[in-house]
């Protein structure tokens, strides 16, 4: 199952985005890439994935919320459920939750490392005992389509990672130094960059994101020892 999660989502990384004999230098793009989606729904997400080669088909949940259920290859499933909508019978949404669900026996200790790590998405577990990572879009003012599909890619990466995460938990020794990978990570091509003088070049808005998320997890430790940094104070209150 890992082989095939990072299989497929490292083909979509580079083929959703790269038109068929295109070179991989290319900027990677959907049909459209700047036209506004006004808010989010089936009609306007589902085009997006469409053209991404990501099948899905709409649902509704028991309480009458329609959402989109979408898989990559067959292997990795995700959710985008509309919301915030302006509209009292569930239109003009101008939210939209991206989720994927883990069922089994999570190691939370991975899952608090695993959100500890990357920006871009939630982890956590349910009182039930799941695991999901989720995202948040919004779209109050409009949202380009490339944007969208930027973000949906992204996901679908991380969701490949997590599940390899959770897959090989029993391999999490120390919560620290587990989480303090993916900043070293940043610090290790920082220095790579500058004995070879060559600045790595991302081919695609993936592994673009992949290096913002890394440089995310270092900027997270230099700003909380720079003193200099706002922070905020937090304030227990003893209770009588």
């Amino acid at each position: 199952m890992k082989k095939s999660l990072h299989a497929v989502a490292a083909s979509l990384a580079v083929s959703a985005f790269v038109p068929a004999g295109a070179s991989v230098q290319e900027e990677p793009s959907v049909s459209n890439p700047t036209a506004r989606i006004a808010a989010f729904s089936v009609e306007t997400v589902g085009p997006v994935l469409n053209e991404l080669g990501i099948a899905w088909q709409a649902q509704t949940t028991a309480g009458g919320q329609t959402y989109i259920a979408a898989t990559v290859g067959g292997v990795l499933n995700f959710l985008l459920a509309p919301t915030a909508c302006r509209d009292a019978d569930g239109g003009d949404c101008v939210g939209l939750n991206m989720m994927a669900i883990f069922e089994g026996n999570p190691n939370p200790q991975t899952v608090r490392a695993f959100n500890y790590r990357y920006a871009f998405a939630s982890a956590g577990i349910d009182p039930s005992g799941a695991a999901y990572l989720s995202r948040y879009e919004l779209a109050d003012y409009g949202i380009a389509r490339g944007n969208v599909a930027t973000s949906v890619m992204v996901f679908v990466n991380q969701v490949a990672m997590f599940a390899n995460e959770l897959d090989t938990a029993q391999r999490t020794v120390s919560l620290e130094g587990y989480a303090d990978d993916l900043a070293s990570s940043s610090l290790n091509r920082q220095v790579r960059e500058t004995l070879t003088g060559v600045k790595l070049q991302p081919v695609n808005a993936v592994e673009r994101h992949r290096l913002g998320l890394e440089d995310s997890a270092e900027a997270v430790r230099l700003f909380i020892r720079d003193q200099a940094a706002p922070r905020n104070k937090i304030e227990n209150i003893a209770k009588d």
